[in-house]
């Protein structure tokens, strides 16, 4: 095999990786993979090229690109994310272990258990209750009686 197809295989092959299966979500196989893609064109555009100066271009570009990308994106990543106007706000849940204010509990929407705790001036609620949805705070919800 020689350094050409290698590199035009890996680099091909992370990039459709990272846009099907991550959506680019985690990029870094993106950046590699555009850095195969120059070890490639390298081996191409200079067919002497082995596979030392093609493994040298592919450590350096993968170099580059991750130290240009790094702080944008952990500053992008690091950003809290908001939910304004989140569609599960008002919507009806059933209570499946008990909420009070010393214990979170769990609800069940649509077909999945969630955790969740009580809003500032709901009563407790018991299994089988059934409670509306007030807030979403990450993965938890707060609710109160309904």
């Amino acid at each position: 095999m020689t350094p050409f197809t290698f590199y035009l295989v890996i680099g091909a092959s992370l990039i459709v990786i990272e846009l099907l299966f991550f959506q680019l979500s985690v990029i870094w196989s993106l950046l590699i993979g555009i850095a195969a893609l120059s070890a490639a064109t390298t081996a191409w555009f200079i067919p002497d090229a082995g596979w030392i100066l093609t493994t040298i271009v592919f450590l350096s570009t993968s170099l580059v690109l991750s130290a240009l990308v790094y702080k944008p994106l952990k500053a992008w990543q690091s950003k809290p994310g908001v939910m304004p106007g989140s569609d599960l706000i008002g919507k009806e849940v059933d209570v499946i272990t008990q909420i009070d204010r010393d214990t979170l509990g769990k609800v069940k929407w649509s077909g999945t258990d969630w955790e969740a705790n009580l809003n500032n001036d709901s009563e407790a609620l018991s299994v089988g209750d059934k409670a509306v949805i007030c807030a979403v705070e990450g993965i938890r919800l707060t609710v109160k009686k309904a």
